[in-house]
């Protein structure tokens, strides 16, 4: 077996940790490489030059094995090999060749420099790691930059950092996608990299809360996956005041099917204790954010997408005493003949289906929930259309959403309610843009009006 290590210092931020720093002290320096390539393409210029190549490198070997320590990888029973330029092509293969012939497991280092060739790349190798379209010459972003959630995210934290010495902030690899480096910046014995370990984040969070801090862990939905076994054991069971901080919830676009966060209420609903909040605006995102570090005393996930708001700009934040128990909800329109309930960033889609179906002649109550761990069902049936139609539209698969749960609590209210639903089908969902994958399963504004309009007939 050869174990191929491509080491460029960075996971998606830069790397932090026990085996970083043993891979650092391993690693030769650039001058180092540089050298010893200009060494060998030299001495390769003749046959005695060759020759003599062959000798000093078999001499370099034997008393680097006979005076460097063994490596990590060399005590946990490896062969390593390395460390090597991974950008030098010949003498990469050279040594993968000599792996190749090994009759042992080997681990070959490679040392390389995440964006080489590219000089804006390189020099900001965390911007160009997932970049969408952008101008070669300038290395400038095409697109307009308009304020995300994950960038109000890290305004949100510096503000209440500011106010509340027990805020402190956790994240695995991912200070730049999830807003904080300047959190990271101001308040460097409040901010915790733990590297690309999700599950030492979540546990951490617990210690730290234990301690009377009061720690925010801020991990994209797909990757807090990892951490179910941490959330449910040193969080939830122990109903400790950590805020999950859940961005890239629902469709994530372009960076395809391993990143779309659509599995993580599902699992979220099933913990014990967990209030999950749906903002559906910056404001919103905002008020639920200062809510939960200053008000609520108990484990709490705010989800919310990657990019920017839709055309609600407002915030129905005004949580009651019983908000654990009995949830929240906001009204955005009347209608007599079906009720489309929907939450977060779904609203812009479901908004615009209310549109096409009133040019049909259909008029449709507009409900979202701004928590899906409680699901409000009294308020529901209160605010629902006569017809008692109601359709969910959500942007998870099938199975991890609130539907089926809402159609029991409405059905124990209501015998004759009836709940349909859209969401994003039972299979992972596929790679696309945003736009085309709200029509590929449809979730567009249109798609969901078609749907609509097809059940009521």
């Amino acid at each position: 077996m050869v174990i191929i290590l491509n080491d460029n210092e960075m996971s998606i931020g830069r790397n932090v940790g026990g085996v970083s720093r043993h891979l650092s002290r391993l690693r030769s320096s650039g001058h180092y490489l540089k050298a010893k390539r200009w060494y060998r393409e030299v001495m390769k210029k003749t046959a005695v030059g060759r020759a003599a190549y062959r000798v000093t490198r078999r001499l370099k070997n034997r008393l680097k094995r006979f005076l460097l320590p063994a490596s990590l990888f060399e005590n946990m029973g490896f062969t390593y090999l390395g460390p090597v330029d991974g950008h030098d092509l010949p003498g990469l293969i050279s040594l993968l060749t000599t792996a190749k012939g090994l009759a042992e497991p080997v681990v070959v280092h490679v040392v390389t420099k995440k964006g080489c060739g590219y000089r804006f790349a390189e020099e900001d190798p965390a911007k160009f790691h997932g970049i969408g379209a952008f101008d070669p010459e300038t290395g400038k972003k095409l697109a307009k930059k308009v304020k995300s959630y994950s960038d109000s995210f890290g305004e949100a934290m510096m503000e209440l950092a500011q106010k509340d010495d027990r805020i402190c902030v956790i994240t695995a690899a991912m200070p730049g996608g999830t807003g904080l480096l300047k959190f990271m910046r101001e308040y460097p014995k409040r901010f915790f990299d733990v590297g690309i370990a999700e599950e030492h984040a979540i546990s951490m969070a617990g210690g730290l809360a234990k301690q009377g801090m009061v720690p925010v862990a801020a991990i994209y939905s797909t990757f807090l996956q990892r951490a179910y076994d941490q959330i449910m054991q040193d969080i939830a069971m122990l109903h400790l005041h950590v805020i999950l901080a859940v961005d890239r919830a629902g469709i994530v676009g372009d960076d395809g099917p391993t990143h779309h966060g659509v599995f993580d209420v599902g699992f979220l609903r099933q913990v014990p204790g967990m209030l999950i909040l749906t903002p559906a605006s910056l404001a919103e995102q905002k008020d639920m954010l200062s809510w939960a570090a200053e008000t609520y005393n108990g484990p709490v996930a705010i989800r919310y997408p990657r990019g920017g708001e839709g055309s609600y700009r407002d915030s129905a934040w005004q949580p009651g005493e019983n908000v654990e128990t009995e949830g929240l909800l906001c009204c955005h329109r009347h209608g007599g003949d079906v009720t489309l309930v929907t939450y977060g960033s779904m609203l812009d889609n479901v908004l615009e289906a209310a549109e096409i179906l009133s040019q049909r002649g259909i008029e449709a109550t507009i409900l979202r929930l701004l928590t899906v761990s409680a699901l409000p069902a009294r308020e529901i049936l209160t605010e629902m259309s006569e017809k008692r139609r109601v359709i969910v539209a959500e942007e998870v698969c099938t199975g991890s959403g609130i539907r089926e749960a809402l159609a029991w609590e409405l059905r124990k209210l209501c015998p004759d309610c009836r709940v349909d639903g859209v969401d994003l089908g039972a299979d992972f969902v596929t790679h696309g843009s945003t736009k085309e994958l709200y029509r590929h399963y449809g979730l567009d504004g249109e798609s969901i009006a078609n749907y609509t309009q097809g059940v009521l007939s």
